[in-house]
């Protein structure tokens, strides 16, 4: 699954908004395949990824035997928060039987406003050195 973006915040997921995930195609797509996808907590992926939250089923969009893109609703995905997440899917058959998981897409969640008060860094004197490997 592939995003325009490795990264999520304001600016590229606005509340109300989607998020379009591209979907490789596979050879043996039927009609009645639907896709879950999921959003996981990069640092607690659990055992069993059906067990994180869902973001998205709906049908594979036709024709699956070429690349497609689906439409994630951004206020799901907003709600999980800050975070390193991971995406990932499965593949289910009109016997609703679920694909080996997908290859996991990393991504950054940062929402909402930047802090306004951050001060500039300082090096404390007995690690001036540390500087030094700034400016090489």
């Amino acid at each position: 699954m592939t995003f325009a973006a490795n990264y999520l915040d304001d600016s590229n997921l606005p509340a109300g908004g989607a998020l379009s995930a591209t979907i490789p195609g596979y050879p043996d797509w039927q009609a009645t395949d639907n896709i879950a996808i999921y959003l996981v907590d990069a640092a607690n992926i659990p055992e069993n990824p059906t067990e994180a939250d869902l973001v998205f089923f709906g049908a594979v969009p036709a024709s699956g035997v070429s690349d497609t893109a689906v439409d994630i609703d951004a206020d799901g995905i907003r709600a999980f928060g800050d975070a390193e997440c991971v995406f990932l899917y499965f593949l289910i058959d009109k016997a609703t039987n679920l694909s080996s998981v997908s290859v996991h897409k990393k991504m950054s969640l940062t929402f909402g406003p930047l802090p306004s008060n951050l001060q500039p860094p300082e090096v404390p004197q007995d690690r001036w050195w540390l500087s030094m490997l700034w400016q090489v």
